[in-house]
């Protein structure tokens, strides 16, 4: 029986959204099986924990679109372009108001093509960012110019809105886990590498979501630890176990993947005694334990993974049904 959930892909690519903590319930995508292999949804916007923290809703967003504008002259059936007048990433006005960005005096315009968050790939003094191009959850990227000194760990505040791309974060880190009231949340590392090996910190994993528009190293936890900090939860997202926001829904109540409480995870409704939905939070455990699920009547402490886990998570279990 395998109770790990896959991840269900939100507006885009082949991993789940970050989460937003404010959606407590609703229907999943999780239905179960023989296996147990099919599990809950995520969330339809955020944020994974914005964030580390998740972050709940849009509020307002800016974006830049790519624009130049060209004149073009026919002779002898050749065609120029009037150098003067295309739009660079440092420029003058003729961006228009919806491709250009002042920053300090100075109009930055978008770059024609998307960069790329791996390789920070921006001019000197931007940096590839996420944003959320349609005034919604991340989905894209852009080259922003740094705006701040903030280094991972340190306060910082988003600029223009929770998914504008623009922050207070010094290049190679995202202002997350962002209160969507006063914009304030905290500077994370961008994981190191590539989509296929990512690198993080030791005491973090790489979680890779909003296809691909979003790579950060989320400090790492183990469920029958309870180490994160108040209000987040240690869930599972992207083949590890990382601290984020939870909505703190508590044992058989309906959930997605952000918003059980700590120290629970969604599993597929048919697994969890007097759950109603697709699917429910239920209980870590401790399969070394005996009476591990005493607390939870009907159930049996049944190992998290189907298969050999990882070494460190071999104790793993959750209180569910007995097979």
């Amino acid at each position: 029986m395998d109770l790990r959930l896959p991840l269900v892909v939100l507006l885009m690519g082949p991993l789940a959204c970050i989460p937003t903590p404010e959606q407590t319930t609703g229907d999943t995508s999780a239905g179960a099986s023989a296996s147990a292999t099919s599990g809950a949804g995520t969330d339809s916007g955020t944020s994974t924990s914005a964030g580390s923290g998740e972050v709940t809703s849009a509020t307002e967003s800016t974006g830049d679109s790519a624009t130049s504008t060209s004149t073009s002259t026919s002779t002898s059936g050749s065609t120029t372009e009037d150098e003067s007048t295309t739009c660079n990433f440092i420029c003058d006005d003729t961006c228009g108001s919806d491709a250009a960005l002042e920053i300090d005096g100075v109009i930055r315009c978008t770059p024609r093509d998307p960069c790329d968050v791996w390789a920070q790939d921006c001019p000197d003094g931007e940096k590839c960012s996420a944003w959320g191009s349609s005034g919604g959850p991340w989905d894209a990227v852009k080259c922003v110019p740094v705006e701040g000194e903030a280094l991972p760990g340190e306060p910082c505040v988003a600029i223009d809105g929770l998914f504008s791309g623009r922050d207070t974060c010094v290049a190679g880190a995202m202002c997350f886990g962002v209160d969507p009231d006063t914009l304030e949340g905290e500077c994370v590392d961008l994981c190191d590498g590539s989509p296929d090996a990512p690198i993080c910190a030791a005491d973090a994993h790489c979680v890779v979501a909003n296809d691909g528009a979003l790579n950060l190293c989320l400090p790492s936890c183990h469920p029958l630890d309870k180490t994160c900090p108040e209000g987040q939860a240690c869930m599972f997202i992207d083949e590890g176990f990382i601290c984020s926001t939870s909505a703190g829904a508590g044992v058989g109540e309906a959930c997605t993947i952000s918003t059980c409480a700590d120290g629970l995870t969604c599993a597929p409704g048919p697994y969890v005694p007097g759950c109603d939905e697709s699917s429910c939070c239920a209980a870590f455990c401790d399969v070394d334990l005996p009476d591990a699920c005493a607390d939870y009547p009907e159930t049996a402490c049944v190992s998290f993974y189907d298969g050999d886990p990882p070494p460190e998570l071999e104790n793993v279990g959750v209180c569910v049904f007995a097979p």
